[in-house]
């Protein structure tokens, strides 16, 4: 049996036989020790916004390259600077951070990840978009 939030439970007194109720959501006591149930909680945790979060972020986001977003100024920055989709991929998965993560005025992550990939060394502004059908990188230029 898993309690919701608002179970109370019924708690033997060490000393006597009376029963107490009390109100503890995921908390049940076996011999005065606290049990802590695991589940889902009723609301997300967010990530902090930190380098090292959004890198893992979008690195995860990229393996499936259906997943990546490219904007039409990237692919025309792609065509003009000679960068291929394949660099493109590969800064997103295996690239550093060069600028530190940030919130674009759209209010996602954002930053810039660098890569040296076939002797060139390939940037990337890119920024994590979450909505309901999962996260999405988005390519938003490319130097």
């Amino acid at each position: 049996m898993v309690p919701d939030a608002t179970s109370k439970w019924l708690i033997k007194s060490g000393a006597g036989t009376e029963n107490t109720s009390i109100q503890r959501p995921y908390c049940l006591l076996f011999r005065r020790i606290p049990i802590i149930i695991i589940g889902m909680l009723p609301e997300p945790i967010s990530f902090r916004l930190n380098d090292h979060n959004l890198r893992r972020l979008i690195s995860d986001t990229a393996k499936d390259s259906g997943r990546v977003f490219i904007t039409p100024h990237a692919k025309k920055r792609m065509r003009e600077r000679r960068i291929t989709l394949l660099q493109v991929l590969d800064c997103l998965r295996n690239g550093m951070i060069s600028e530190p993560a940030h919130t674009n005025l759209q209010g996602n992550w954002q930053c810039t990840l660098t890569r040296r990939n076939a002797g060139d060394q390939v940037s990337i502004a890119a920024a994590m978009e979450r909505t309901e059908d999962g996260d999405w990188a988005v390519v938003i230029t490319v130097f």
